[in-house]
């Protein structure tokens, strides 16, 4: 008997070991490498995150891509400080690239917030959009060939295949793309590609912000479950979600 119950509370202490361990393991992708949280999104409308309806809440993960549909917006946001809007029929995918928070644009508009920790990079049609410091405010819409980019508060760059375009606080550029160049993804997926910019600029303007119109998207969503306003004034000053 004495070995039984010896026996019964050594199962017993395996099991609390083990759902322990399973308590604090890693959720991982379909790859089987540890996800990454990047943080929490809200929801106006209706939109999806890798295909499926998104919940208000719901964490994204590196790598997720979100997209919203007719008259929908979308804000992430993120443990680092950053927040992301995306307008009506935008798809991006959100990456943590360690150093930045990368965000493919395929089209449509997205305003956001960079943070003092992570730099959001936005990528469009082979070009960059780096801020230049931190507590930026920028809007990036993409339509064809044609990128709007707003800078409402600090200054950031275009960086493509043919050059550098600084684009000064309460500037908006207005450029035409050209096809891309071909991306060597082995050499992309190594890295030796990751400040390489392989969109080409035809052309460009610069105006100030609110003459080119159509980039903006009045910033200003409920920051996710926090209750705090985000706009331009107040950058880093909500909550990050945990």
């Amino acid at each position: 008997m004495k070995r039984q119950a010896g026996w019964a509370r050594d199962v017993a202490r395996s099991l609390v070991v083990l759902y322990a361990l399973a308590a604090w393991s890693p959720q991982l992708d379909a790859s089987g490498h540890a996800a990454i949280v990047l943080g929490q999104v809200s929801v106006k409308g209706e939109a999806t995150i890798n295909g499926v309806n998104a919940i208000g809440g719901a964490s994204v993960f590196s790598g997720d891509r979100v997209t919203t549909r007719k008259r929908a917006t979308a804000s992430v946001s993120m443990k680092s400080g950053d927040e992301l809007i995306l307008g009506e029929l935008t798809s991006v995918e959100v990456v943590d690239a360690r150093s930045e928070i990368r965000v493919s644009l395929d089209g449509g508009q997205l305003e956001y917030l960079s943070g003092a920790e992570l730099p959001i990079v936005v990528r469009a049609s082979g070009t960059q959009i780096v801020p230049q410091g931190h507590g930026g405010v920028y809007a990036v819409a993409l339509h064809g060939d044609t990128l709007r980019v707003t800078a409402s508060k600090g200054i950031a760059k275009l960086k493509s295949a043919n050059g550098d375009v600084e684009i000064a606080e309460g500037k908006t550029l207005v450029a035409t793309l050209g096809t891309p160049e071909p991306v060597d993804k082995n050499s992309e997926a190594n890295g030796s590609n990751a400040e390489r910019s392989k969109g080409r600029v035809v052309g460009y303007v610069i105006m100030a912000a609110g003459v080119a119109g159509g980039a903006g998207l009045a910033l200003a969503l409920v920051h996710a479950n926090s209750g705090c306003a985000v706009s331009p004034s107040n950058v880093g000053n909500c909550a990050s979600p945990h």
